[in-house]
């Protein structure tokens, strides 16, 4: 109530990856999984209506957020849920490449039609266990048109370090600005200028180069994509230019981040 009355009119209960329920990372289930699962939504529904005078949602993170087939755990959740709360929803894994409409209507059979469901998009947060050399710091990658028309929005999960946050952060406002307009290698261009003013080219190329392995770019890009099909001479050349773009990097514009932050 108190944060209530400081203006906060949106709540959020997050009950992922507790280990005390369902552990959906390692497929377990506990042997008290829906007496967990009502335990979970009588606690939502009596918070949900003490506060439902003071906030216009509230959202939900169950202890399993992929939603891909009924469990004793989610299916004691639904049953007893007040449907006005609404659902926050990973896609089919943690992190999930390309968010689309099937894949929704999937959830939905688990979840009912009528709730409503947010996406809570994994990224670029890095604080579990990812394949060497992956980095989650490539742009917002967008669910489907037809996906986005279902949802009831969209909740991206930052990572620790804030100002390797930005270009997600970025190029996820572009995406809100105009959703059917997007281009995720335009937002990066717009992000960096944003960051780094008139010097900002040099930065996005290394940052697109290094940053090839995510959720959303598994393929060699930028001046690794140039390398995989260049002669000897054209490395050469490439290496050059990777040189001459590492030279040239100065903390960003003071500004701009402040600003930004």
């Amino acid at each position: 109530m108190q944060v209530a009355r400081l203006g906060v009119r949106l709540f959020c209960i997050l009950y992922d990856d507790i280990p005390y329920a369902y552990n959906i990372l390692a497929g377990e289930h506990a042997k008290n999984d829906a007496s967990v699962g009502s335990l979970h939504a009588q606690i939502l529904n009596r918070v949900y209506n003490r506060m439902q005078k003071h906030c216009d949602n509230m959202w939900f993170c169950p202890s399993d957020y992929f939603f891909r087939k009924h469990t004793p755990y989610i299916d004691a959740v639904i049953s007893s849920l007040n449907p006005d709360i609404t659902l926050l929803w990973t896609g089919s894994q943690v992190f999930t490449k390309e968010i689309t409409s099937a894949m929704l209507r999937d959830a939905r059979r688990v979840t009912g039609t009528k709730r409503q469901m947010i996406l809570w998009d994994n990224y670029p947060v890095n604080d579990c266990e990812h394949a060497e050399g992956t980095f989650h710091i490539g742009a917002f990658n967008a669910p489907s048109p037809a996906a986005q028309q279902e949802l009831g929005g969209i909740l991206i999960n930052p990572m620790r370090e804030c100002c390797a946050n930005f270009i997600a952060y970025l190029t996820f406002e572009k995406y809100l600005k105009n959703p059917a307009a997007f281009d995720r290698a335009k937002a990066i261009s717009v992000a960096f200028r944003a960051l780094f003013g008139g010097s900002w080219a040099p930065y996005a190329r290394l940052y697109v180069t290094f940053s090839d392995k995510n959720i959303a770019d598994d393929q060699p890009r930028g001046y690794y994509a140039r390398m995989l099909d260049a002669e000897e001479d054209a490395i050469r050349q490439i290496v050059s230019e990777i040189g001459r773009d590492l030279g040239t990097l100065a903390p960003p514009r003071t500004p701009a981040g402040r600003q930004f932050i």
